[in-house]
């Protein structure tokens, strides 16, 4: 009786993507991979900004989803994804959703042209008013009232991009 060899692989992986932002914290994007929403353990890809920004991978940490209101269950579902990319390290999907030097680099040098911007439109606004803007002041109401929310549409943007770059890549599946 002849053997019969059958490659097994693995099933794959939901992407997930979900953002958080609580006021006292800073803000996280996480790309979230488990096989169903409901799993104890996924790998996560997080990336943390608002101050200090940074990229951390997770292999196997609690799952984010299972802290979803139940009518969260399948929004934020971006596709599937092969189980080796998610379990090889440094494969070609954790080296795209990474934040790499370049996308840091590219980060700063837009928030600090957006920053400037807004510095000098305020003070250019504000000229010939009653009562001169000190530039330190306009510059710290900009980081607390706009800070944030520039981050914030900064780095959903930075995300899109690479889910994008992810399925032109043939790395996700609907």
């Amino acid at each position: 009786m002849a053997s019969r060899s059958r490659s097994r692989t693995s099933p794959p992986y939901r992407l997930y993507l979900r953002k958080k932002d609580q006021p006292s914290e800073s803000a996280r994007t996480l790309f979230v991979f488990c096989r169903a929403r409901n799993d104890a353990k996924a790998a996560v890809q997080k990336w943390i900004y608002g101050g200090l920004t940074y990229a951390d991978w997770q292999d196997a940490c609690d799952n984010p989803l299972l802290n979803d209101p139940v009518d969260m269950v399948d929004t934020g579902l971006y596709g599937y994804v092969d189980a080796a990319q998610v379990e090889t390290p440094n494969s070609a999907l954790q080296k795209i959703i990474a934040l790499s030097t370049s996308d840091l680099d590219k980060f700063t040098a837009a928030w600090n042209d957006w920053f400037d911007a807004r510095i000098n439109e305020t003070l250019r606004k504000g000229k010939g008013r009653e009562g001169e803007m000190c530039k330190e002041d306009v510059e710290k109401d900009i980081r607390e009232k706009e800070g944030r929310q520039w981050e914030a549409s900064y780095f959903k943007t930075l995300a899109s991009n690479k889910i994008d770059e992810l399925y032109a890549d043939f790395l996700l599946k609907c």
